[in-house]
């Protein structure tokens, strides 16, 4: 029987299997760190962005009465929308029933309402910003059906 040499895979340098599970551990503990370090990070960035005055509420003392005035609108935007989809238009819409589908809606006047469109401006007497179905954000008065 002839006798076999194993001589050169002896010689041949290669990963073994605990050379290939330091690796993945060594992997392993840098995806750890690098989660740990990252999740303080971003928790950071977003309760920074929670404290801009991008996300100040417009019930909040603001610099800038417009842009509270502006953003009353737009946080009553869902209302509107929902109010539309339960009643097939804006007919008889009013704050109080803005009010009633969404509690965050701060007080608005509703200039008018019908099946083809709307119109609300804020409260207060400057600085005024409207919405209408038509014209969208602006400040210029809406136009009367």
């Amino acid at each position: 029987m002839a006798r076999r040499d194993f001589g050169a895979l002896r010689s041949e340098s290669g990963q073994t299997q605990v050379e290939y599970a330091l690796i993945v551990a060594g992997i392993g503990l840098v995806c750890l760190v690098a989660v740990s370090f990252l999740s303080g990070r971003v928790g950071g960035l977003f309760e920074s962005a929670s404290n801009s005055p991008a996300f100040t509420p417009p019930t909040a003392a603001g610099p800038d009465a417009s842009e509270n005035n502006r953003s009353t609108l737009v946080l009553a935007l869902p209302a509107i929308n929902l109010y539309h989809d339960a009643h097939g238009g804006w007919a008889g819409m009013t704050y109080p029933a803005l009010h009633a589908l969404d509690s965050a809606v701060d007080p608005i006047v509703v200039v008018y309402g019908d099946d083809t469109g709307y119109c609300v401006t804020n409260t207060g007497d400057q600085d005024l910003w409207y919405r209408s179905s038509d014209a969208g954000l602006t400040q210029t008065p809406c136009a009367s059906p």
